[in-house]
Parts: structure tokens; sequence; C-alpha cells
């Protein structure tokens, strides 16, 4: 996905777009709440990345980078 090369360079505003997107398509995608709940961190919208994160892990219960992004989110 686009939005995590966005999120890298530091483009949260780009990465959040992308992220945006491929929710619209597929509210589920996995990947994309991942970026969306990355991009909340980084702007420090915490509440909102816990909920991305824990809808991601609804999908991969058992995912360790998503267990990770919440443990962080929650601090």
């Amino acid at each position: 996905m686009a939005a995590n090369t966005e999120l890298q360079a530091g483009r949260t505003a780009a990465a959040k777009k992308q992220a945006a997107a491929a929710l619209r398509e597929a509210p589920f995608h996995v990947t994309g709440l991942s970026m969306a709940a990355a991009v909340a961190t980084m702007e420090g919208r915490h509440a909102e990345a816990v909920e991305h994160f824990e809808a991601a892990l609804m999908v991969l219960p058992d995912h360790p980078g998503l267990c990770l992004g919440l443990a962080k989110a929650l601090c």
C-alpha cells in the first residue's frame, strides 16, 4: 500500500488519504486499518488509533504488529 511509503516519509496527510480510500473500498482491510491507526497515533489521536487497531485485530487477532501498535496507542 502506498500509504506505508507516505507514512515512512512523514507525509501523514497523504497516508491518511490513501488509508481512507482503502477503507472506503473495504472497511475491514487490515492494511488500511493499520495505516489509519499509525497515522492517528502519529497525530496524537490515540483513541481513534485504538479503534482502528481493535478493528484490525478482529480480522487478524494474533498479529504481533497490530498487538504492539495497540499497546503503544493505549500508553
